[in-house]
């Protein structure tokens, strides 16, 4: 089986890099789940801004808004209508706008790389696999992201790297057995992928096990 040729090819994920490593590397989220996020941050604790960002794997870009965010905190003292706790909050929110902006882009290049794919008149494993991932985990359509994971199972080949992310988002789903069956095509997980895949494929075999799949 080939290796993280999604990491490789030029055409994997419309070819933007950031989606790439969102799908790939990030935990993931939705836009319900960002604005929750963000309400607790802005009404309670302002460093919770970090956690959608690093969900959405983009950690670095949340350190330029929470240094200045909490520089501004600490110059405020605590007065939220002082000049620095009005400059605090308008950052938080211009980090809340961004966090949306970045679900957005994702969904946008997304939905763009699956015109695509539906052009081509036969997919194969891997462009099946990558299908499936983006209806899951970057447009939130887990009916159709399942779909496409069976569909790919009932072919051959795969690259590991994609059967892995599969597994996972098969086993996010519910699909016990089916996540199992993902997993099982992988060869080997890359290092960054290893203990996720080992935490939701242990996850799979005990819910499995338990004949709740």
């Amino acid at each position: 089986m080939q290796q993280d040729v999604l990491l490789t090819d030029p055409a994997a994920f419309g070819g933007d890099a950031a989606l790439r490593d969102y799908v790939v590397r990030a935990y993931g989220t939705d836009r319900k789940s960002i604005n929750i996020l963000m309400a607790l941050g802005i009404a309670f604790w302002g460093w919770i801004m970090l956690v959608p960002y690093n969900i959405l794997g983009q950690t670095y870009r949340g350190l330029a808004f929470l240094a200045p965010f909490l520089a501004a905190r600490v110059l405020a003292g605590g007065r939220t209508t002082s000049p620095a706790g009005i400059a605090s909050i308008a950052v938080f929110l211009a980090a809340w706008v961004d966090t949306n902006m970045i679900l957005t882009r994702y969904a946008r290049v997304a939905r763009a790389r699956l015109e695509r794919l539906a052009e081509s008149p036969a997919l194969d494993t891997d462009c099946t696999l990558e299908k499936g991932l983006l209806l899951h985990k970057v447009l939130g359509d887990r009916a159709g992201g399942i779909d496409e994971f069976r569909n790919a199972l009932k072919m051959e080949g795969g690259d590991s790297t994609l059967w892995n992310l599969a597994g996972i988002s098969l086993c996010r789903c519910g699909a016990y057995r089916d996540s199992l069956l993902a997993f099982g095509r992988a060869s080997s997980a890359p290092p960054y992928l290893a203990r996720i895949v080992k935490t939701f494929r242990t996850k799979a075999e005990r819910i499995a096990a338990m004949g709740k799949a």
